[in-house]
């Protein structure tokens, strides 16, 4: 079973195709995390007065679309999501939304897949499930505009990554910091300020 293809919409022995699209609108509601995440990169946009050079938006790992939506919604950005998860991009893509397989895994080239390169990517506990974190990263810089941002959050797993759910790098405190920085791309933020009852996260806003 390949478990990082498994991480998508909740699927049980009582699911079907009605009851997903019934559940719909109830899955694209921004939850506490989702707001926090929002909350702080508009407050870094806003801080750098990049708001209006914020044209293009990917997010990595979306699972469902609720994020693209809301950028496209509030910023008119033009939005794109991509995900290792076909079942995910299949459904969504039907109801309308720009998105696309894409594994971080072996593939490296978003941008020759989506047509376009990025002034906003957002990716959110999808770095733990890659085999080399430090090659993912180089192929979604490499689909950013030139002073684009990156926002990700990563959780700090130490040596012990949550294998059960498909993570395959425990990260250590300050690891992902220092690995983009020594790749050469500037950390202007980082916190790991969580949901309630939330793990042990940092998040950084990068700028490429």
């Amino acid at each position: 079973m390949n478990l990082q293809e498994s991480r998508g919409i909740g699927i049980d022995f009582d699911t079907n195709i009605d009851k997903i699209i019934k559940d719909i609108d109830s899955m694209m509601l921004l939850k506490e995390s989702d707001n926090l995440r929002i909350n702080e990169l508009e407050q870094i946009i806003n801080q750098l007065d990049k708001k209006e050079s914020m044209k293009n938006f990917l997010e990595i790992g979306f699972r469902v679309p609720k994020i693209q939506s809301y950028y496209k919604k509030n910023m008119n950005m033009k939005t794109c999501g991509v995900d290792i998860n076909n079942f995910n991009v299949e459904l969504f893509r039907e109801l309308g939304y720009n998105v696309f397989k894409f594994d971080l895994n072996t593939d490296e080239n978003i941008e020759n897949k989506v047509k376009m390169n990025f002034d906003l990517v957002c990716c959110y506990h999808v770095l733990e499930h890659v085999e080399d974190p430090e090659k993912a990263l180089q192929v979604i810089f490499k689909s950013m505009n030139s002073e684009g941002i990156l926002h990700i959050e990563i959780p700090i797993e130490r040596d012990q990554p949550q294998l059960e759910y498909g993570h395959l790098i425990g990260f250590e405190p300050n690891e992902l910091g220092n690995l983009i920085n020594k790749m050469g791309h500037k950390v202007i933020y980082a916190s790991n300020n969580t949901h309630t009852g939330g793990s042990w996260i940092e998040r950084y806003a990068v700028i490429k």
